[in-house]
């Protein structure tokens, strides 16, 4: 299944001479790890990748971009990790395997007034309620791309009062955001087959913004139940070379899971890469 176009190095000649003159400096190995994880020949080119708009937040919901001191949601997929079975150094390393579910990125933090990111902030419109506005800092909703205004109407804002976490948040003082995966029956077609009116979040990565650092996998779900919000499904912690020979041993484990797909995340260091389902996306028409 490719999700893009193939050609040959040949067929486009002002790209195989920049890889052939960055082969002769590097060596050949080494030099398509560079290509692969700079995206030289994306930038030759004039490629860019083509992400879909925040669909399911309405514009009157968008108060501002998303603050610029919270990494946005996303990692790489298994094609692009072509060392995952080459090099002996990730052999023993341990991953957490969850589920990958079919909603909408959200992201919830709170932060002191006393930060230096808090003045970066977008501004708050009047028709925030003050019981939503701590005192001492700022508590914030977002979607992948924007930070969105408290409305009726807005689901993101639903799952955040659902689990109390502006008041939850603002009681532990720590500047933290929380990341998930807004699902329901009007996120994403409803591909999971949600009831009518059903909506929840479930976190996958608590972010620590004075560290700069995501919490290490078990922490974050230690996280999520102390706070009482479901955690995205964890199958266990493995280690890849034992479950799995190649690239196409995760893929096939993907399917497998009848799920979007998989999501390993190293307790180590952070690593991190998912495994999409072939089979959820043709299903999807995507």
């Amino acid at each position: 299944m490719s999700q893009g176009l193939v050609y040959r190095l040949d067929d486009i000649p002002r790209v195989h001479d920049f890889a052939k003159a960055v082969a002769e400096y590097y060596g050949d190995w080494s030099a398509m790890e560079a290509d692969i994880e700079m995206y030289w020949f994306a930038d030759l080119l004039g490629v860019r990748k083509w992400e879909c708009q925040d669909g399911n937040a309405g514009t009157a919901d968008k108060m501002g971009k998303f603050p610029m001191f919270i990494p946005k949601t996303g990692m790489d997929r298994v094609q692009k990790c072509p060392n995952l079975f080459l090099k002996g150094k990730y052999y023993h390393r341990e991953y957490q395997e969850t589920v990958k579910l079919d909603g909408a990125s959200m992201t919830v933090y709170y932060i002191g007034d006393d930060t230096p990111e808090f003045r970066s902030c977008n501004p708050l419109p009047n028709s925030y309620t003050t019981n939503l506005t701590p005192p001492n800092g700022r508590f914030g909703v977002c979607s992948h791309g924007f930070e969105l205004s408290e409305t009726a109407a807005c689901k993101y804002w639903a799952m955040a009062r659902k689990y109390d976490l502006p008041q939850k948040l603002a009681e532990l003082g720590k500047n933290l955001a929380i990341q998930g995966e807004l699902v329901g029956d009007t996120i994403q077609g409803n591909r999971q087959g949600f009831p009518d009116g059903q909506h929840d979040f479930h976190i996958f990565d608590i972010y620590d913004i004075d560290r700069k650092e995501y919490l290490e996998p078990r922490a974050a779900y230690a996280w999520a139940k102390d706070l009482g919000v479901p955690h995205v499904p964890v199958r266990g912690y493995v280690k890849i070379r034992r479950i799995a020979k190649s690239n196409e041993d995760l893929i096939e484990r993907a399917i497998k899971s009848n799920a979007e797909g998989l999501v390993y995340k190293c307790v180590e260091d952070g690593r991190r890469f998912k495994v999409i389902n072939p089979h959820w996306l043709l299903k999807h028409g995507e």
